[in-house]
């Protein structure tokens, strides 16, 4: 059951087609997915991996050295389907907290330095060889260490649009938003089909890279990652944006704290540094699901929560 559901997010790339897109490594935009197939995606995406995950340490008891093979070729998948870097550290911090809460981390079967070490290894060896290879024009300008330590910065750290958009709010007196929680307002109702919705706002993420190339929404050349640290700034301003972020983060780590389901506290922890890392769109899925599965709990539907 769990392995079929893990197939879900391939299933779905082979029904929505883009077939060339899809032999180069490269983002949802450039394959040609809309905003709404892309949502689908992260979400089958995230239920695939847990799904697996869950298969891998619940149900596979012997641990082969071929169910290794099956979870690196898993993973590898995925990371290419969606098309973006920040999977790799998501899966190998996936990876790493259900295996430091089985029976194999409890009796020490293999050693987690030993796993730490060559996750590490082979993530920095991956991403080296990417920015070395497909970042040709930083690397000409800088030295390697330099230009790789800049694209490391550039795609897991935000302090470059977040100050941006702290310049943009408090020194040019310029929004990027039209009016506050535009885009909070695409994100959270993102199921609407924008065919029923003339007006209906578009992802923060255009936003904020129109306003950095100074250019139309439709016009960017490409999306650059936000996070909730810029996003929540611009949707509710300086001072209410910092006491959001601040209230949302220690509310997702304390009831995170208080689940007793490993599954669930795994989702949190990718949820938690998805929205610290990435655009919330990519987490809404997520956000609904924790969100109905403690609405359940209180109503003890049935007893049990969803999950």
């Amino acid at each position: 059951m769990l392995l079929g559901i893990s197939l879900a997010p391939i299933i779905y790339v082979l029904i929505i087609g883009h077939y060339k897109e899809y032999m180069i490594f490269q983002s949802s935009i450039r394959r040609g997915l809309s905003n709404s197939e892309y949502s689908i995606l992260i979400l089958l995406e995230y239920i695939g991996l847990f799904s697996f995950i869950c298969w891998f340490f619940e149900y596979n008891k012997q641990k082969k050295m071929h169910s290794y093979f099956y979870i690196l070729l898993y993973f590898f998948l995925i990371i290419w389907i969606d098309g973006k870097r920040f999977l790799i550290p998501t899966v190998i911090v996936l990876f790493l907290f259900f295996y430091t809460h089985s029976v194999y981390f409890i009796y020490k079967k293999i050693p987690l330095k030993l796993v730490i070490s060559i996750l590490i290894i082979l993530f920095g060896l991956l991403y080296s060889g990417y920015t070395l290879l497909y970042k040709i024009n930083t690397i000409n300008s800088l030295r390697i260490i330099d230009s790789l330590y800049l694209a490391f910065r550039i795609d897991f750290g935000r302090d470059d649009v977040t100050k941006f958009v702290l310049y943009k709010e408090i020194i040019e007196k310029q929004p990027i938003l039209n009016y506050r929680g535009e885009s909070l307002i695409a994100t959270f109702l993102f199921f609407i089909p924008r065919s029923l919705w003339i007006n209906k706002p578009f992802p923060h993420y255009r936003y904020l890279t129109a306003a950095l190339y100074n250019t139309q929404i439709l016009d960017i050349p490409a999306g650059m990652t936000p996070s909730i640290f810029e996003m929540s700034i611009a949707n509710f301003g300086v001072i209410l944006g910092i006491i959001f972020t601040l209230i949302f983060l220690i509310f997702c780590i304390k009831i995170s704290d208080n689940e007793k389901s490993i599954v669930l506290k795994a989702m949190y922890l990718i949820m938690i540094i998805g929205i610290l890392t990435q655009s919330m769109d990519a987490m809404i899925a997520m956000i609904f699901l924790s969100v109905f599965n403690k609405l359940f709990q209180k109503l003890k539907f049935m007893g049990k929560s969803i999950i």
